[in-house]
């Protein structure tokens, strides 16, 4: 033991432990000074066998026992608080002054029956009485399906056969109002919806 305890040697069967308390002589730049290089290959003695150990902490301490704001240097703390208040009153200089709320009255009152006119109109003007046809029936059989106990993708046969059980008109009415071609002129298509408000009147009051 010399150096003040900062190097212990000692024997231990057939091996020497050496234990260097610092290696700042062994540095690049401390190797050239106070003969250190002599002092670091005595150290390592002329065994053929050499085992180095260096630890990178201190026994006994764990890595997670340090924290993010131990590796922050004291001299930015300071500036990073400053930068977080001129952040903050550039934002309240910035930001959008809210006043109070105002009502304000709707420009116009839109009935809730104009989207239906509007579509019928669409259609009565391009003269599509096919697709008029096919959106009541596919009204008529959405409300029905329900109160019949069947789903939304039931065979029109079956659809047909709990129909008329209800229906005054029969099967072949009850096919022909829900399943039949589409209608050529308008009186064929206000037809077709007086006869669908009867089946599902019908069947709703069964």
């Amino acid at each position: 033991r010399c150096y003040g305890g900062a190097l212990v040697r000692y024997e231990s069967g057939e091996r020497t432990i050496t234990v260097v308390g610092s290696a700042d002589f062994m540095t690049n730049g401390s190797l050239l000074k106070e003969g250190n290089a002599a002092l670091a290959m005595n150290l390592a003695g002329n065994r053929s066998r050499l085992i180095w150990y260096a630890p990178q902490q201190p026994e006994g301490e764990s890595e997670a026992d340090a924290e993010i704001s131990d590796l922050i240097p004291d001299a930015v703390v300071p500036v990073v608080w400053q930068l977080c208040l001129v952040v903050l009153l550039l934002a309240v200089w910035q930001g959008r002054r809210l006043g109070p709320l105002v009502a304000e009255r709707l420009p116009v009152v839109v009935r809730a029956s104009e989207t239906v006119e509007g579509r019928a109109r669409l259609y009565r003007s391009r003269r599509a009485r096919d697709r008029a046809a096919q959106a009541l029936r596919t009204a008529t059989l959405q409300r029905l399906s329900p109160r019949l106990g069947l789903g939304p993708n039931a065979d029109p046969a079956a659809v047909v056969a709990a129909v008329g059980r209800r229906y005054a008109g029969g099967d072949q009415a009850a096919q022909y109002t829900l399943f039949g071609p589409p209608p050529i002129t308008d009186n064929d298509l206000l037809h077709l919806a007086h006869a669908l408000d009867d089946i599902e009147r019908q069947v709703t009051q069964s």
